[in-house]
């Protein structure tokens, strides 16, 4: 009798058990969704400051170029999406002129900077302390103007390649090439090129091809370009953007 009454217990007891996790699991799955959610909401978050970010670096280029450089001899072109090796590349600033073709990819980060040109990903540290790491922008520009030298049928080296921190706030804190530089010193680096490499026709036939709609970053192409890196980032290739 004893037996069956402890038999008795331990069947109820087990299920309670699983009815508590019958009970529990609408909750579970429920928390589930809303952690899935957070986290998308995170990532949508993250990726909208990033755009937002470089929109307002690509714009204090843009109104660095048009209000202290000669519009007679520099045409600015910003965000188009160019096509290279079957994919593409999406490049924020150009600048043509007779004197070379200027390619600028501009950062607006707070805070201070570490890196060397050979170093695959450089260092940002907020003013909080923390640190993130980004991906090398002279190696991002330096894909953005072998995509350009194909396109315009022109040598590499007939390009200029300027990495600009637009923040006021930032400060680079280690030795940097020339062409690293912060917003306030990217006009005069601009200047100091006055040797003229292209002839008038040249640069204008540059203008035309740049001008083409097909190299408008729409929304549409802009995630396309964005699925493509991240089909490739998936796959295990790595590309600079």
């Amino acid at each position: 009798m004893e037996s069956l009454i402890i038999f008795v217990i331990v069947v109820c007891f087990v299920c309670m058990l699983l009815a508590g996790d019958g009970s529990n699991q609408p909750n579970r799955r429920k928390k589930s969704r809303q952690n899935s959610d957070r986290k998308k909401q995170s990532n949508l978050n993250k990726e909208e400051k990033t755009a937002l970010k470089g929109a307002i670096g690509e714009q204090i280029i843009k109104v660095q170029v048009l209000s202290k450089l000669d519009t007679a001899h520099y045409r600015y072109f910003h965000n188009l999406i160019v096509p290279i090796d079957g994919s593409s590349t999406q490049i924020d600033n150009i600048v043509i002129s007779p004197y070379g073709i200027f390619v600028i990819e501009a950062k607006y980060f707070q805070g201070w900077i570490f890196g060397t040109p050979n170093q695959p990903k450089w260092t940002h540290t907020l003013p909080s302390g923390s640190k993130f790491s980004f991906q090398n922008p002279l190696r991002q520009n330096y894909k953005h103007i072998k995509a350009l030298s194909k396109l315009l049928g022109l040598s590499e080296k007939e390009f200029h390649s300027i990495v600009a921190f637009t923040h006021r706030n930032c400060q680079l804190k280690t030795p940097f090439p020339e062409n690293v530089c912060l917003v306030s010193d990217f006009i005069p680096y601009v200047q100091k090129y006055d040797k003229e490499v292209f002839g008038i026709e040249q640069c204008i036939e540059f203008c035309r091809i740049l001008s083409n709609p097909d190299f408008e970053a729409t929304p549409e192409r802009i995630e396309q370009h964005v699925q493509s890196l991240k089909q490739k980032e998936n796959s295990g290739v790595r590309h600079a953007v």
